[in-house]
This record gives structure tokens, C-alpha cells and sequence, in this order.
């Protein structure tokens, strides 16, 4: 995988990570809980780590272009 691909997915994993938590950890109206909720990772954002980590580096290429390809059918803005 190249070293373009790997930032990206990286920065696709981020953006997953914080969409997450700022779902699992604001109010309806935006407001912040006061104490820290737990949260998981998005199965795409979990699937994309195991692609970081994946020795096949083509097959891991391949992997991670076919789930931003998902993420951005489904409407998110991927640089």
C-alpha cells in the first residue's frame, strides 16, 4: 500500500472515530455529557484497522479501496 493510501485511510478511520463519539457523547441538543460515555468504532472504521495491520500490503490496498468506495457511495466526503 502506498504511503498516499495509508494517510487517507487513516484520516477515513479519524473521521469515523470522532463522528462516534461525538454521537455517543452530545445530547440532543448538542449539549456535551459532563462524564465521558463509552463508544465503539464503526464496523468500516474496525475493518479499515485491520487493513492498516494486514502483511499483504496489495491485498490490504485493494481491502481498504473497496470500503472507502462504501463510505463514499453512502455520502461521506472522503478527500
Amino acid at each position: 500500500m502506498s504511503k498516499k493510501w495509508e494517510d487517507k485511510v487513516e484520516r477515513v478511520i479519524g473521521k469515523l472515530s470522532f463522528a462516534a463519539w461525538a454521537h455517543a457523547n452530545h445530547d440532543r441538543s448538542g449539549k456535551r455529557y459532563k462524564k465521558h460515555r463509552p463508544y465503539s468504532l464503526p464496523e468500516e472504521a474496525a475493518e479499515l484497522v485491520s487493513c492498516l495491520g494486514d502483511r499483504d500490503r496489495h491485498r490490504a490496498e485493494v481491502r481498504a479501496k473497496e470500503i472507502m468506495e462504501g463510505l463514499r457511495r453512502a455520502g461521506m466526503e472522503i478527500d
